[in-house]
């Protein structure tokens, strides 16, 4: 309760399996897997055929989590390097440099262009 996880704030389920409890069990952990929380399965040992159903699940769960962490690190080290390569933005003509605006990009070719042609 100090933490949080209640069954009153449904962050804490307790379920008692047997007699085709299992679904209820399935379903309140995909909830507490997506949104956080505990589940209490108690009299496990009624459902020993349900067991290697509840393996894969958990097994499932940890590749999503597996691949979600994955996703974050990238992104942090995205936002790393980006930070890494940060302008100094106190010095306009830095920014100018790395950032041309588009008439000094359209001139630039312009000017490349002109090179090209004779006059006649």
């Amino acid at each position: 309760r100090r933490a949080g996880y209640t069954e009153d704030n449904g962050k804490f389920f307790y379920v008692s399996l047997g007699q085709g409890q299992e679904p209820i069990a399935e379903s309140v952990l995909d909830q507490c897997f997506h949104e956080g929380g505990w589940v209490f399965l108690s009299n496990i040992h009624l459902t020993a055929k349900w067991l290697t159903r509840l393996e894969k699940r958990l097994d499932h769960y940890a590749e999503i989590y597996a691949k979600q962490d994955m996703i974050k690190k990238k992104r942090l080290e995205v936002r790393k390097s980006v930070t890494d390569a940060e302008i100094d933005l106190t010095d306009p003509s830095a920014a100018a440099k790395e950032n041309p605006k588009p008439e000094q990009q359209k001139e630039g070719a312009a000017d490349e262009m002109d090179d090209g042609v004779i006059a006649g």
